[in-house]
């Protein structure tokens, strides 16, 4: 029986492939699946016209994705983190972490898009991988940097002076109130 290929198969060809196979195959198996079409002119016709509009939709995708790629390449994550023993995290940073800052962004990507090795667990510079539609892959950059960071210490000088000044700032404090009850009717 001479059919068309409708869905690329390994074992039966490309789309749009003209084949001869057995009837039996053909009629119980591949043409109920929408695998193959029986051979007419219509049915060519029919495929020519969808290869078309799926090509013209691949080329749109193809546009979107080089329009979104151009526009991550410009993003630059940043994440604040617990840190522990310097600069390793007490958790990490998933592609969920990363999917979710994008969409904070107004990016709209599936997280299955994020090409993340392993989770992001120490503090610095990272790159991230971002596979688009149509084979285009950009990349991100991620900043980790921790949470706390410790105080500088104060000097022996900088530690007396502290002092000395809230207790200058209280007497002024107490000053004004007193004024405030001098002047106010209340006591007249």
């Amino acid at each position: 029986m001479k059919v068309i290929v409708a869905i690329a198969q390994d074992n039966l060809g490309n789309r749009g492939d003209i084949i001869n196979i057995k009837d039996g195959y053909a009629r119980n198996y591949l043409i109920p699946r929408g695998i193959v079409l029986p051979f007419s002119k219509g049915n060519i016709k029919k495929l020519d016209m969808e290869k078309a509009a799926y090509n013209k939709q691949v080329k749109k995708e193809i546009l979107e994705a080089e329009n979104i790629s151009a526009a991550l390449s410009q993003v630059s994550l940043s994440f604040v983190e617990k840190t522990h023993n310097e600069n390793m995290l007490y958790g990490s940073i998933s592609e969920k972490d990363i999917h979710e800052k994008l969409t904070e962004q107004g990016f709209s990507l599936d997280k299955d898009q994020i090409i993340l090795g392993e989770h992001i667990k120490v503090i610095g510079d990272h790159t991230v991988n971002i596979k688009l539609k149509g084979g285009t892959e950009v990349s991100i950059k991620i900043s980790v940097s921790p949470e706390d960071q410790p105080e500088p210490k104060k000097t022996p000088a900088e530690e007396a002076a502290a002092p000395e000044a809230a207790a200058d700032q209280d007497e002024a404090s107490s000053a004004s109130v007193e004024e405030l009850e001098e002047g106010s009717p209340e006591q007249e």
